[in-house]
């Protein structure tokens, strides 16, 4: 059965097509399909405004950091052309893990030059588990992103002979609940770290953010950012404006 583009794509495509010098964008995914798909359906976007879409994809775990600086900041920079970043492979691999964790640092690290020299969208692809993760290791690029996609390949059921698969009103809502207990859990988590002083896990408050935003709970979720960027500042001006 072919696979149908992601709602997701055209989201992005429309943000793309607003887009002016520097624009960070986020896709969590874990589905080569529709990997290949959203490459293909944005670069035929480009195409119409006469830019093309550059395709990163690094072949080992040790060339990433290189193979990627040197396309956005290097000798492969095409300044003003989109670059697409995949380091969505190998999820669990230590040293790919290791290697976007050193990616992510030097992106932050490097923001202002992205603005100023780079002067294009970057479309970065990474695990669907990496969330938390990325708003921890790269604050500063989180909170500048304009748009976060997730796109995860579905889980076949197991097949039940003479059964109909009927998606009821009593699943959906289970999965609801499921989704307001986790946001909950997160959100005690978050309340529990910030009412200790300077132990706050940052963490923790980025998975509230994207559990409440799932839930439709955007009020909340916009005041927990809040707090967590502004803690982000403090905790980047006690540590003397390193990139830890």
């Amino acid at each position: 059965m072919p696979v149908e583009l992601d709602p997701g794509w055209p989201r992005l495509r429309r943000s793309l097509d607003l887009a002016d010098g520097f624009a960070f964008y986020l896709v969590f995914i874990d589905w080569p399909a529709q990997v290949d798909l959203g490459c293909r359906y944005l670069d035929d976007s480009l195409r119409l405004r006469t830019l093309r879409l550059q395709r990163v994809l690094p072949a080992a775990s040790g060339e990433l950091v290189s193979v990627a600086m040197d396309a956005l900041l290097g000798g492969d920079c095409r300044p003003g052309r989109p670059v697409w970043l995949e380091c969505w492979r190998h999820p669990s691999d230590d040293g790919w893990s290791e290697a976007r964790r050193q990616l992510l640092a030097r992106l932050n690290e490097g923001r202002g030059r992205l603005e100023s020299t780079f002067r294009a969208p970057l479309v970065l692809l990474l695990p669907c588990d990496d969330v938390a993760r990325t708003a921890e290791i790269a604050p500063d690029l989180w909170s500048v992103r304009r748009l976060t996609l997730r796109c995860e390949r579905p889980r076949p059921e197991p097949a039940v002979a003479g059964a109909t698969r009927i998606d009821s009103k009593p699943a959906r809502d289970g999965r609801l609940a499921e989704l307001a207990e986790l946001a909950e859990r997160r959100l005690a988590a978050w309340q529990r770290q910030s009412a200790g002083a300077g132990k706050a896990n940052l963490a923790d408050s980025w998975a509230a953010v994207e559990s409440l935003r799932e839930l439709g709970r955007l009020p909340e979720a916009r005041r927990i950012a809040s707090e967590s960027l502004e803690l982000s500042r403090q905790l980047r001006a006690a540590l003397g404006d390193t990139p830890q």
